[in-house]
């Protein structure tokens, strides 16, 4: 007996290990990077650049303190972009020191921050000995919503599972309903006679057929009075019984903007030489119970609001730099595989293997074309080979594919990338892909960057 219950006791872990196997994926992290050529060349004879603090609004809980901090942030990591990229041109470009710029208008009492332009601008660059001024604004609008979810009562299943598992009658006690009692008082029973002269009796009220043991009472049921008796609720989905409930949990949801703006404010005209404005970038930050015990989730629990700003300013940042120095472009994509030749194709990548992923991935679509996922693995493993124009192809199939909202957000926006990208990609001299028939002849790029077009497929 101790075995028997040893093996039902095995029911609940059975049951949530098939749940799991059920959405069973292989998944991995990779980076795509690459070099990005200046859109145009610098005027003649800009030399020398500053960065001023950046404009920050900000909205909800901190503002002053959020802006204060994203005005440094922002305006250092803009110097340390162009800093890295203007040593690789030639001639160099010279980036004033942000402590050395900060204490020279702090003694000229100039406290500039955002879109510096005219007087101010070119006073401040004949102070910093500096041909041309690098400005920014950033606005940061902050949604905080709360709304439910319906999640499955792990807690209730697992209980229902062993109390049914504890109230199982054993090989020794009757597996059958217990017989009822006869009812009180004497049976209410009638004599009928046949024509024949045979005399019978029944009963003059019999007991009307009830609702199944295993069915129960619906209390979220409306009842309607035309209908002779209440509704019940199938609760043997789950076999023997076992009842599957679910219940309303909390889930906090977090929308973040950040519209930016950038310039290159020519010191001597106060003109812009390079002006940026992306559309606004978007992220949401959510939390929804975990798997298995859900519950009430507070904002501490969400990731801090300036991980994600840091993360959509930076972007911002990297694609103004990119108009004036070469400057390196970084994304990160979590690829999934579905069938067994992708998930192969996941392994392979782990391994930096990535001629045996990209054989197993286009087995994989060979036998289901519209996979999206696998589309999309494509899209990526081809620019990490540098096979920039099958990339984009891959990323168009994903984008047009059936897949949900979040993940069509996620191949359209590297469709669009790879494709105002793509003409500007500074490919490595010594890259077997780049060398290939179909590559297109090499270009000269601003600021004496040999900048050889993107590769086709192999």
């Amino acid at each position: 007996m101790m075995a028997a219950f040893r093996s039902q006791a095995l029911v609940p872990l059975l049951l949530l290990t098939a749940v799991s196997a059920a959405g069973a994926k292989e998944r991995h992290t990779v980076t795509v990077s690459y070099m990005l050529a200046p859109q145009q060349a610098l005027p003649e004879g800009l030399r020398a650049v500053a960065v001023i603090d950046a404009g920050v609004e900000a909205q909800g809980t901190g503002r002053d303190e959020r802006e204060r901090k994203w005005s440094t942030i922002a305006a250092d990591m803009l110097q340390a972009m162009l800093h890295g990229g203007g040593q690789v041109m030639d001639p160099p470009l010279q980036v004033a020191d942000r402590r050395y710029t900060r204490q020279v208008l702090q003694e000229q009492d100039l406290r500039l921050a955002g879109m510096v332009a005219g007087d101010a601008a070119a006073r401040a660059a004949r102070l910093l000995d500096v041909q041309a001024l690098a400005v920014s604004r950033i606005v940061v609008q902050i949604d905080e919503q709360r709304g439910t979810k319906s999640t499955i009562d792990w807690v209730s299943l697992m209980g229902g599972v062993t109390r049914q598992l504890m109230e199982r009658p054993s090989r020794h006690e009757p597996s059958g309903p217990p017989a009822c009692p006869p009812p009180p008082g004497p049976p209410a029973y009638e004599l009928r006679r046949t024509p024949d002269g045979r005399v019978y009796r029944v009963l003059r009220n019999p007991p009307q057929p009830g609702p199944d043991p295993r069915m129960r009472r619906d209390p979220r049921t409306m009842y309607d009075p035309r209908w002779p008796g209440p509704v019940y609720q199938d609760t043997r989905s789950a076999g023997g019984g076992l009842q599957i409930q679910t219940r309303e949990v909390e889930e906090i949801s977090r929308h973040l903007t950040v519209q930016c703006s950038f310039s290159l404010i020519d010191a001597a005209t106060g003109q812009a030489f390079v002006q940026y404005a992306p559309p606004p970038y978007r992220k949401t930050d959510r939390k929804s119970p975990n798997f298995f015990f859900g519950g009430a989730v507070d904002a501490a629990d969400l990731d801090p609001v300036d991980h994600f700003i840091g993360e959509l300013v930076e972007r911002a940042t990297r694609e103004f730099a990119a108009m004036i120095v070469p400057t390196r472009m970084s994304f990160e994509y979590q690829l999934v595989g579905r069938s067994k030749a992708a998930q192969a194709g996941i392994r392979a990548l782990r391994a930096d293997d990535y001629e045996t992923a990209l054989r197993q991935f286009e087995a994989g679509i060979a036998r289901k074309p519209d996979e999206h996922e696998s589309l999309f693995a494509l899209g990526v493993i081809c620019e990490l080979t540098n096979r920039h124009d099958r990339a984009l192809e891959f990323y168009r199939r994903a984008a047009a594919a059936d897949a949900d909202k979040e993940e069509l957000a996620v191949y359209t926006e590297a469709k669009n990338r790879l494709t105002a990208h793509l003409p500007r990609i500074l490919l490595p001299q010594t890259s077997a892909p780049a060398a290939t028939a179909d590559s297109r002849p090499s270009e000269a790029s601003p600021g004496g960057i040999t900048a050889p077009g993107p590769s086709g497929s192999p």
